[in-house]
């Protein structure tokens, strides 16, 4: 009996909305020294299409800015995560 092998190719497409988000913001981005829209954790990982923990992975190695406000909540520079080269294509922003 001969075995017989199969390669099946799956291509996905990725379209992630956010609109007028509670948690975002306009303000200064030291590291692109202007303003830019600064979102939340949450909204940082869907866009980048990756975990919570990797994006404070990138953001201690640099990767991608933040600041934190004056309550102590971590927000992340939009410009930023954009340019990371993540799966941050496709996505619809109406922040």
């Amino acid at each position: 009996m001969k075995k017989r092998t199969a390669k099946i190719a799956v291509e996905t497409e990725r379209l992630l909305v956010i609109r007028r988000s509670q948690s975002s913001f306009e303000g200064w981005c030291s590291h692109c020294q202007a303003d830019v829209k600064l979102i939340g954790l949450e909204e940082a990982a869907a866009i980048a299409g990756a975990g919570q923990r990797e994006i404070f992975r990138w953001a201690e190695a640099g990767e991608i800015h933040f600041t934190e406000t004056e309550d102590g909540k971590v927000m992340f520079c939009l410009n930023s995560i954009s340019r990371h080269g993540t799966h941050a294509s496709g996505v619809l922003l109406q922040l």
